[in-house]
């Protein structure tokens, strides 16, 4: 049920086109830096929990990736211009996501440069869930 009014919400949100801007270009050198920056949308992570992986965003875009797109023009990112491109991702557990809950809710960014270009908050079993990284969006 919490999945349907999530995605609900989200369409709600990019039909209106109620969207942020994201251009700051603000360099982040350091996990703490990184953690900051979360903290800018709302989230509380808990920083020793951080994975660094590096990752590929293809030259073109699926069905899925179509959609993970879309995803991130609802908080303000787009991902067209890094197509092709090798980003880091880094992953992080959530500490104040607003419903209580037994899973563990991850928060992912992309970063090229050290550059904030794209991130999600999602749950990351089978029947989980996966929303922008404004938490204006969390249920």
């Amino acid at each position: 049920m919490i999945f349907l009014f999530l995605i609900f919400l989200l369409w709600g949100r990019i039909l209106f086109a109620e969207f942020t801007k994201n251009d700051s270009g603000e360099k982040m050198y350091s996990a703490k830096d990184r953690v900051s920056r979360i903290k800018e949308y709302g989230w509380d992570v808990l920083q020793m929990s951080e994975k660094e992986q590096e990752m590929d965003i293809p030259q073109e875009f699926d069905r899925i990736w179509e959609d993970y797109n879309r995803l991130q023009k609802a908080s303000g990112f787009n991902l067209e211009k890094y197509k092709g491109k090798r980003v880091k991702k880094y992953t992080y557990s959530v500490l104040n996501f607003p419903v209580k809950t037994q899973e563990e809710i991850l928060i992912n960014i992309l970063v090229a440069d050290g550059i904030l270009i794209g991130g999600d908050c999602m749950s990351p079993k089978i029947s989980g869930f996966i929303i922008p990284l404004d938490k204006r969006y969390a249920p």
